[in-house]
């Protein structure tokens, strides 16, 4: 494992999922809205504007072809995107697949792609208050939200031990969690359904 001097910063990183096939919003979550730009647009320029340079899209191949094709080729100078072919093995496996890519990482944000209002403050309140042990999990009210943020020995444990029966939830309550509780309620918005969509 490698480890950083004490002179040296942490490598902070961020893994965006959007590999889930979108079932109930029949219309690919990455393409979807917000104004003018798309969610993944608006979810890469926040992080690009928070200074995280190592960006991972972990996305449905199916939303990669026409008529996104061309969305996807304008992202590759922002982003590695990788193309999920087997999204029936499930979230974990798109995991896998994103932090295979960041190796060198210390720190991975955890983006759920149904969520395009993470804020740069709130980015900055995990990193500061960073749990160097486990899990670092924003909290609105006492309740949990998104993105999480992952310690090195998580992220090797998902590239290294993955298990089809595992979720995510599994493999983090193997290591300490820390809470960060926040003043925005927007950590708590899951984006699933037409009717959700209609709310914002």
């Amino acid at each position: 494992m490698q480890i950083n001097s004490s002179n040296s910063q942490p490598q902070f990183s961020v893994l965006i999922l959007a590999g889930g096939n979108s079932s109930r919003m029949k219309f690919p979550k990455p393409w979807l809205k917000v104004d003018t730009t798309t969610f993944l647009e608006k979810i890469i320029t926040t992080y690009q504007n928070f200074g995280i340079q190592k960006i991972i899209v972990v996305i449905n191949q199916k939303f990669c072809i026409e008529p996104w094709e061309s969305k996807i080729k304008s992202l590759k100078n922002q982003a590695t995107i990788v193309e999920n072919t087997a999204v029936e093995k499930g979230r974990l496996y798109s995991i896998q697949l994103g932090l295979q890519r960041l190796a060198d990482a210390d720190f991975v944000f955890i983006q759920n792609i149904d969520n395009p209002f993470i804020d740069k403050k709130i980015l900055k309140k995990l990193q500061q208050n960073r749990c160097k042990t486990g899990v670092t999990v924003p909290t609105f009210n006492q309740k949990g939200g998104h993105p999480i943020l992952i310690n090195r020995a998580i992220k090797e444990q998902i590239i290294n031990n993955f298990n089809s029966s595992s979720t995510l939830h599994d493999v983090i309550n193997l290591f300490d969690r820390k809470n960060v509780e926040v003043e925005d309620d927007s950590i708590l918005i899951n984006i699933n359904t037409p009717e959700e969509y209609k709310k914002i």
